[in-house]
């Protein structure tokens, strides 16, 4: 989705062969600087623990898988993640809600219908909100891409600063205001 949002602000179009090859010379350059830097959010290891103890975690995410895999693993919390939704499991990117319907027909196989319904995302971005909301999943926004102004104006329904203010409190209180 950014390398087609990219060429479309620029004017340009290509064809699914130049956005596999742009896609895959990208790969290389991006686990490079990972492996060197990858900033991680304080709070998110530990949020990710919580979470797996209390139910399923899954990712749903534009990134790709092995990306994905690099990030959980740096966080030392692969073992917790049960599901991971990439940018290869899916035709379109957010705010298109294909890859959290994607993650929820396995949650609803595995826990049922009732549980996919109530999963909590957790999301950075407006796009990835949008995605969530369009399938009515309750949303907590982190400010970590995007500020904290930005995501009030969205369907979130919280918004909090960083990772680490996702606490068991915050949990009951936004369980208790959604009724579920």
């Amino acid at each position: 989705g950014a390398f087609e949002a990219i060429l479309r602000d620029a004017g340009r179009t290509t064809s699914p062969r130049e956005l596999t090859s742009l896609i895959e010379a990208k790969r290389p350059h991006y686990m490079n600087r990972a492996k060197a830097s990858l900033r991680t959010f304080p709070g998110a290891g530990e949020l990710v623990t919580q979470r797996a103890a209390a139910g399923p975690v899954g990712v749903v995410s534009g990134a790709l898988r092995d990306e994905i895999e690099f990030g959980l693993g740096h966080l030392r919390v692969r073992q917790h993640v049960e599901r991971i939704v990439s940018a290869e499991d899916t035709t379109a990117s957010k705010p298109d809600p294909e890859g959290y319907r994607i993650a929820m027909a396995w949650v609803a196989d595995r826990l049922g219908a009732e549980a996919a319904a109530t999963s909590l995302v957790i999301e950075d971005s407006p796009a990835g909100i949008a995605a969530a909301r369009a399938l009515g999943l309750p949303c907590i926004a982190v400010a970590h891409s995007y500020s904290q102004e930005e995501l009030a104006s969205t369907e979130a329904n919280a918004v909090v600063a960083t990772i680490a203010d996702i606490t068991p409190a915050l949990l009951t209180r936004l369980w208790s205001d959604l009724g579920l």
